[in-house]
């Protein structure tokens, strides 16, 4: 014999599974549902027995459907969750249709975040519920994932070194400081936030007035490596000024990073000096010192001219010895002229057909010049025509039967190059590399080092690819955006 709950629990679930034709769409509806669906009852003080549950609920809390009629939905929620379930009972006494975050054990005891839409409803004398149950634990991750990330970005905000502020891109109002800012310009944050940039005195007219601002909107973009800056107190300071738009929640901001290079220009500063009082002793002494060795050669000159001393005599050698110490110590100071202006002056167009056809004469005018790049120009430092000058002395120093030498481009898988080659001896293949080194030379001095250091400022780099025996071949490989013809 049922009891006469087990007989009213039959009866509804009986009405329930008897639903009228008109209510078919409703039954399709109900079992298609993505959402999980259950019918209950309502105690006054809790959430009765299921009486129907659809696909998608045992798919979402791993019940069949039969288990979920011996349920009620106080026994799915999950007793631990921050918020009691009294309060949501409490609540649903006035309000027939409710909407609220929870979480439900599923069959194998996980807690799974979801949201609930309550709606009751009379039938037969009754008070029923239907539940709608949303899978939100995606959501939930995204959400603190989200969370997590602004703490993360809020930290390296407030820790960065750079002054940072950000202006409402439409107003132009300080929205955000970070710390370092407050603490470079010597403002409070409320005497900063709601300003506009132009309106703080802080900067000269490069950037204060309205015009740039508008500028800046058009762009995305602005930079200014050396910005006066003038803080609260009336200090001045030189600063680096980086500014750009982007888009936050579909509206535009703009990131202003300030970063104090006073101590940095005042360094630049100081070994500017240093260095131009280096170069000015350099030359001084190195003029000294030229001025010595030609007073030594002379007297060298004049003792073979006097012959006193036989030409075929061991005291000739040794004054030969003496005469090419002489000859080399004064290229290696010439040299180190040329390389203490390395770098010195700003890389930029290079005629290499103009170069060449220069030196050409101060080198010989007994070898044949085959210029084929007249019309070539290379970015690099304004010694380059050292470099030309190096490659012709190379060739004719050492080239011995030679009597050609020719320039040339040529586009190839490793890149662009120009090209120097002779008809002369050739370079061994075991000095390929040696005659680029400081510590060998013959002659010759350090040109081929200098070269090789002119070429590495712009990112050129140079070899001796020729065959020994038939000549030489150096060529000068030219990074892309590099080279262009005139």
């Amino acid at each position: 014999m049922k009891t006469e709950e087990e007989q009213s629990k039959t009866s509804l679930r009986k009405a329930a599974e008897e639903l009228p034709e008109s209510e078919n769409i409703f039954r399709t509806i109900f079992e298609t549902s993505i959402d999980a669906i259950y019918l209950h009852e309502r105690a006054p003080d809790a959430l009765g027995h299921i009486l129907l549950a659809n696909a998608a609920a045992s798919e979402m809390l791993g019940y069949t459907n039969e288990e979920f009629l011996e349920l009620t939905v106080t026994e799915l929620n999950d007793p631990t969750y921050e918020k009691p379930l009294s309060s949501i009972l409490n609540e649903l006494k006035t309000e027939r249709r409710k909407t609220f975050e929870w979480a439900h054990l599923t069959k194998d005891g996980r807690s799974l975040p979801v949201e609930i839409s309550v709606t009751l409803f009379e039938s037969g004398g009754r008070t029923l519920a239907v539940s709608s149950v949303r899978d939100i634990s995606g959501w939930k991750k995204e959400g603190e994932a989200l969370h997590a990330s602004e703490i993360r970005y809020r930290g390296l905000f407030e820790a960065a070194q750079d002054g940072i502020l950000i202006l409402d891109a439409g107003t132009g109002e300080i929205v955000e400081v970070n710390p370092s800012l407050i603490d470079l310009l010597g403002f409070s944050r409320e005497q900063l936030l709601g300003k506009k940039l132009w309106e703080l005195g802080i900067f000269s007219d490069i950037v204060a007035n309205k015009d740039n601002f508008d500028e800046l909107q058009r762009k995305g973009f602005i930079r200014y490596e050396d910005l006066p800056l003038k803080t609260a107190d009336g200090k001045g300071k030189a600063v680096e000024f980086v500014s750009n738009v982007y888009t936050v929640e579909n509206k535009k901001v703009v990131q202003c990073n300030i970063r104090d290079i006073t101590k940095r220009k005042k360094a630049e500063d100081a070994l500017r000096t240093i260095n131009k009082k280096l170069n000015l002793l350099s030359s001084i002494t190195r003029h000294d010192i030229i001025n010595q060795i030609s007073a030594a050669e002379m007297f060298v000159e004049l003792m073979e001219m006097e012959g006193e001393i036989p030409q075929d005599s061991k005291g000739a050698e040794d004054l030969k010895k003496v005469a090419d110490a002489l000859n080399t110590i004064e290229r290696q100071i010439v040299f180190t002229r040329d390389y203490q202006d390395l770098g010195v002056l700003s890389p930029g167009w290079q005629k290499v057909g103009l170069i060449i056809d220069e030196t050409t004469g101060t080198v010989t005018k007994e070898l044949t010049v085959k210029n084929e790049v007249r019309i070539l120009e290379i970015f690099a430092d304004p010694l380059f025509e050292k470099v030309i000058f190096n490659l012709f002395d190379n060739a004719v120093r050492h080239g011995e039967k030679i009597t050609t030498i020719r320039f040339y481009s040529e586009e190839t898988p490793e890149g662009f190059k120009v090209v120097c080659e002779d008809d002369g001896i050739g370079i061994l293949a075991d000095f390929k590399e040696k005659i680029f080194n400081r510590q060998y030379f013959k002659h010759t001095g350090l040109g081929l080092f200098l070269s090789r250091e002119i070429l590495s400022i712009t990112g050129m780099t140079i070899a001796e690819t020729g065959v020994p025996g038939e000549g030489a071949r150096f060529e000068i490989l030219v990074p892309e955006g590099m080279w262009r013809s005139g």
